[in-house]
């Protein structure tokens, strides 16, 4: 319930006319809304008691402001009418930052105030006047202020190819919380941390290019990611069945005619991916279908380069083609691609398959503005931007509609160079598993591995850090224990092996060639793995005996590395991995449910005998 006597005048945007002029007049005097009525409502029955008065009278306009740009401290003086007599209920923000009011320089159609921390961009200078509220702009964007930027300092200049390092840009005009600013290094972007009007910091990304990859070897190799496409299907949500990674929801096309079919990924604008791996699984009891397939790459989507045909009977299971044309030499290309597709063999059956996954390093699609000089160092020009601040929606006069113009990507001074020389990497990782206990001794062998300055020197395994880290003189080898492992949780930064040196950067894991001909590539890898002989894995019981049942459940890793005796049944919800020596594994019953069950791998096949019954 309520009463004309408790409704508080207030003030919200009202129509304008054909000429910009209030509908209803100004009043010239400032006089109240009560003044201007009768003081009992009951002479106007028309008005709801209850109702809100939009009324161009008093809403305060501003004509003009001035100077329309500038830094922190700089006097602006607004022109206009409404801002009343009392300088205690008006404020003025810009950007999200108070403008401090100069009350000596007041009155009702001027005012003069001092810009405070505005970050980047240009905002409106928004004027609130107590219980009428904001003031209305005459003119768009006549009363808009552009806060500059200007940046004095970068520190450090140089890092590591692998990105992480912190860096700092000291100067005026920055965005009052990270989440307003943008930093890009060779158009790769700087993660921000911090940020205030004096000072930003930032993490350097790792900085992936072709040049980088030819000379470091380096990926880090990922599953394609995209928006699914292809022809041939009922529906245009068949084809995501292709790229969900579970072979079992297979595509096949339409059951109104039998028909070839095109099944793909759209990478989008901003990417792209150098292909160095094919990996598919047919439709159960269909693998000759797809024999005389293609798989083919574009960047336009008109013109398609076919990257590899299928033309050996595929067997019930994960297939794989590496990359060896005169396109592709694997592990590093020469060519990226934003679209990827396969391409089934004919129209005289229907088109039927498992799973596709694309394999390769995700690159920017935006070529990267650097040279490498001849000593493999990258010199890259730094970008500044704001985006738009979360706290600025009061009006919509403005481009974006949001009271708000985000400030276009400023080059800055300084520039930041990725040395080849600084840069760590990791060879091998010995040994490459351990328990889950921790305590492991380790030994990461690569090059560069010992701070320039006497920085601290990080090792994360798995996303669990590596205690009593110590490194060579020459930075040839580092060496650390084991964490113990708490929870099941994958590496916050995606990387098993995590070697991190405050003044270099992350340091670059480097396939090695293995094979009868050095035909494969395999990265350093690290995992948390409990032995079935230890018997801690069995918490200090007696490990497993005749007939009994064991259970490997979700999140645990279990290695077999000796020959169990023989059980009654074996469930498998983990990890389940053959040691690489002779093993044997007697059970009346083995059930793998949604687990994983590893005897060797694509590029390291098991040589041992491992027997099954």
């Amino acid at each position: 319930m309520c009463s004309a006597d408790s409704i508080t005048p207030q003030r919200h945007h009202h129509l304008m006319d054909g000429d910009s002029n209030p509908i209803g007049g100004a009043s010239s005097n400032n006089a109240s809304i009560w003044d201007l009525l009768p003081q009992e409502h009951g002479a106007y029955p028309s008005i709801n008691p209850c109702s809100f008065l939009h009324l161009g009278t008093i809403t305060p306009h501003i004509y003009r402001s001035a100077p329309s740009k500038g830094y922190k401290d700089t006097r602006i003086s607004v022109i206009g009418f409404g801002f009343g007599i009392d300088p205690s209920v008006v404020t003025i923000d810009i950007g999200g930052a108070p403008c401090v009011l100069d009350n000596s320089h007041f009155n009702d159609t001027y005012l003069e105030c001092i810009v405070g921390n505005s970050p980047t961009g240009t905002h409106p200078v928004d004027v609130s006047v107590g219980r009428y509220g904001l003031a209305h702009a005459m003119i768009s964007n006549a009363s808009t202020f552009t806060s500059l930027l200007q940046v004095t300092g970068l520190t450090p200049i140089v890092g590591g190819f692998g990105g992480g390092v912190e860096i700092t840009l000291s100067g005026r005009g920055f965005a009052l919380q990270p989440s307003g600013a943008a930093v890009q290094i060779c158009n790769t972007a700087c993660s921000v941390t911090e940020s205030s009007y004096t000072q930003l910091k930032c993490i350097t990304g790792g900085l992936v290019s072709f040049q980088t990859m030819h000379m470091f070897g380096v990926g880090p190799l990922s599953v394609a990611t995209g928006t699914p496409f292809g022809s041939g299907g009922a529906l245009t949500t068949d084809y995501a069945s292709v790229f969900d990674g579970i072979p079992e929801t297979y595509f096949m096309s339409t059951y109104a005619a039998r028909q070839a079919c095109t099944i793909g990924l759209d990478l989008g604008p901003d990417n792209t991916l150098a292909l160095t791996r094919i990996r598919w699984f047919p439709r159960v009891q269909t693998g000759l279908l797809v024999r005389n397939g293609k798989f083919q790459a574009s960047n336009d989507f008109s013109k398609w380069t076919t990257v590899a045909t299928l033309t050996a009977r595929p067997s019930e299971s994960w297939n794989y083609i590496d990359m060896t044309t005169a396109n592709v030499t694997y592990p590093y290309p020469i060519t990226s691609w934003r679209y990827l597709r396969y391409v089934s063999p004919s129209s005289d059956s229907y088109c039927q398959i498992g799973e596709i996954q694309f394999i390769g390093v995700v690159l920017p699609s935006i070529a990267t503005s650097y040279n490498l000089t001849n000593n493999g160092d990258a010199t890259c020009n730094v970008t500044v931007a704001s985006t738009n601040h979360p706290s600025i929606f009061l009006h919509t006069d403005h481009e974006d509609g949001s009271g708000h113009l985000n400030s276009a990507p400023q080059v800055i001074p300084q520039k930041f160079t990725y040395s080849a020389r600084l840069t760590p990497r990791v060879f091998d990782v010995t040994p490459n598993n351990g328990t889950a206990r921790g305590g492991v001794y380790i030994t990461i062998i690569g090059a560069n591995l010992n701070s320039t300055f006497n920085n601290q020197t990080i090792v994360r395994l798995n996303g669990f850090d590596c205690t009593g880290v110590t490194v060579s003189n020459d930075g040839s080898t580092a060496n650390c224990y084991s964490g113990k492992r708490i929870g099941i949780r994958p590496s916050p930064d995606g990387r098993e092996i995590c070697v991190l040196l405050t003044d270099k950067g992350h340091a670059i894991l480097v396939p090695k060639k293995i094979g009868l001909g050095n035909d494969k590539f395999v990265y350093p890898r690290f995992r948390y793995l409990d032995r079935w002989s230890d018997i801690r894995t069995w918490l200090n019981r007696n490990p497993p005996v005749e007939g009994d049942s064991v259970v490997v459940p979700a999140g645990q890793n279990l290695l077999v590395d000796v020959s169990p005796p023989r059980l009654l049944f074996f469930l498998v919800q983990g990890l389940v991995v053959f040691d690489r020596k002779d093993v044997a594994l007697n059970a009346t019953y083995i059930l793998i449910q949604g687990g994983e069950w590893e005897i060797g791998t694509e590029e390291e096949p098991m040589l041992n005998k491992i027997t099954i019954t």
